[in-house]
């Protein structure tokens, strides 16, 4: 068949019938730009549309063929199926598949078909298994990252309590004030540290010391003198800064050993459920 002849034949038969070609594709289910291409010889439709066009107007499909001639005239409303077609309900918009009755998905707001929506189906399904598979990988890494910072915590506050308690238990000579030096400032030591590598309040405050102040500029004449009182102010304010960062980090360092004891039972219980406290 040749292209632009079978596209000016339909262009004949939709003017003599009446029809546009928004009409002829509402029947064969596809748009009325597919029909505006067949009609431009851009494109032509396959077997199974060729036949539903000739039953369109009522023709047989030899008609379209090179010299090919209507047997019958075209008539005023679409043409009886033949009882094998009688079933066609269109064209799957998915796989493009001529659909029977009985093969269908769905009829509004488009045609598909019963495999097209399995295998939409299925593709759905393994994204959501892939998404719960990544979910669970990533609530276990979670979960052995919290175990691995509990341990950590429980193994750093221990050996540095024990260490504070020696300390102290030495370095006095009453045995009770050795002893109640070394309980007090060994929990206070283990709190803390658990704390600090647990994160939450005790990190936060301790790290809220180390407050860096930004230095003036300063003014200085272009000569060797001046070059000597800008190296001398410079290093002034490192020093300065220096202070004020080992001054305000023992100062926040302090009040987090201060407040550890009375944050160390809500902290563990979050710690031991998984909760990242350091999320907060």
């Amino acid at each position: 068949m040749e292209t632009t002849s079978i596209g000016a034949k339909i262009v004949a038969l939709r003017k003599k019938k009446g029809c546009t070609q928004a009409d002829l594709g509402a029947y064969l289910n596809i748009s009325y730009q597919a029909v505006s291409k067949w009609e431009r010889g851009e494109s032509f439709p396959d077997f199974i549309t060729m036949s539903r066009i000739a039953q369109f107007f009522n023709v047989p499909i030899t008609y379209f063929e090179e010299g090919g001639e209507a047997e019958t005239a075209v008539a005023e409303k679409p043409a009886v199926v033949a009882n094998a077609d009688n079933d066609i309900l269109g064209v799957c918009k998915s796989c493009g598949k001529l659909i029977r009755t009985g093969e269908e998905w769905r009829k509004t707001p488009f045609i598909q078909c019963k495999v097209c929506h399995e295998r939409v189906e299925q593709k759905l399904k393994k994204e959501a298994d892939d998404m719960k598979k990544k979910r669970e990988y990533e609530e276990a890494l979670q979960r052995d990252w919290m175990e691995y910072k509990k341990k950590k915590g429980y193994w750093i506050g221990g050996i540095v309590g024990v260490a504070l308690f020696v300390l102290f238990l030495i370095g006095s000579t009453n045995f009770w004030v050795k002893l109640a030096y070394g309980v007090v400032f060994g929990g206070l030591g283990f709190l803390f540290c658990t704390q600090f590598v647990w994160g939450g309040i005790v990190r936060k405050c301790a790290a809220c010391g180390g407050a860096i102040i930004g230095t003036p500029g300063v003014i200085f004449s272009l000569d060797l003198d001046g070059l000597i009182f800008l190296a001398a102010v410079k290093i002034g304010f490192a020093i300065l800064r220096l202070i004020i960062f080992a001054i305000t980090s023992l100062f926040m360092i302090f009040i987090a050993i201060c407040i550890s004891p009375f944050s160390f039972v809500p902290t563990l219980l979050r710690v031991h459920k998984g909760v990242d406290v350091d999320d907060d």
